[in-house]
């Protein structure tokens, strides 16, 4: 059994830099793609909210899923191109950096408001409209960022033993016999390399 080599600090630093300017980014984005739903103050100083406005409440969650997979899966895969030679952590690297942008995202978004409605409620004067906290209702969305990379990984792995399956056996008969050549060592077998 070989030893996985540790992992090197500056490829560690680079990707800790992608995951809080992704999750940044990815929150000031999501914040700007969002339409917050609104409550209409009554005469009677009661809220109501219409049918429109109730769907948006659940939009603002499927934005962050819909970033969060993608972006993701651009965690993965840059987790997997940095520790390329590195066993299965590179999947589990890439899930963890998911998972704190993830988080990073939602705190942005929720730092940057508006939140407090119970005090914008109470201030609103009829025929205000009080918007709802910009806030994830749905937490387990946060998965979808960890779901985005592991796909990635995934398919980028299936997708890498596929084209190598293909092509090490071409190169394995392309090969001229002879002394040292890769076809007497042995190093060719059933179109994978011997180690």
């Amino acid at each position: 059994m070989t030893r996985q080599p540790p992992l090197p600090i500056p490829r560690t630093l680079l990707f800790a830099l992608a995951v809080v300017g992704i999750g940044v980014l990815a929150g000031i984005l999501w914040h700007l793609v969002v339409t917050l739903p609104t409550f209409l103050t009554a005469d009677d100083s009661s809220l109501q909210m219409t049918e429109r406005a109730q769907g948006q409440v659940f939009a603002i969650d499927a934005v962050y899923s819909l970033i969060g997979v993608l972006l993701g899966a651009l965690l993965g895969i840059l987790a997997w191109k940095l520790w390329s030679e590195v066993g299965w952590q590179k999947v589990l690297i890439g899930a963890v950096g998911a998972l704190a942008a993830a988080l990073l995202c939602w705190a942005i978004g929720v730092i940057m408001g508006p939140g407090d409605f119970a005090a914008r409620a109470v201030a609103a004067q009829p025929g205000d409209r009080v918007p709802v906290d910009f806030a994830l209702r749905a937490r387990s969305a946060v998965l979808t960022w960890c779901i985005g990379a592991l796909a990635a990984t995934t398919c980028y792995t299936l997708l890498s033993r596929e084209l190598l399956g293909r092509w090490l056996p071409r190169r394995s008969r392309a090969a001229k016999p002879g002394k040292g050549s890769a076809q007497d060592s042995g190093q060719f077998r059933r179109g994978h390399l011997d180690r």
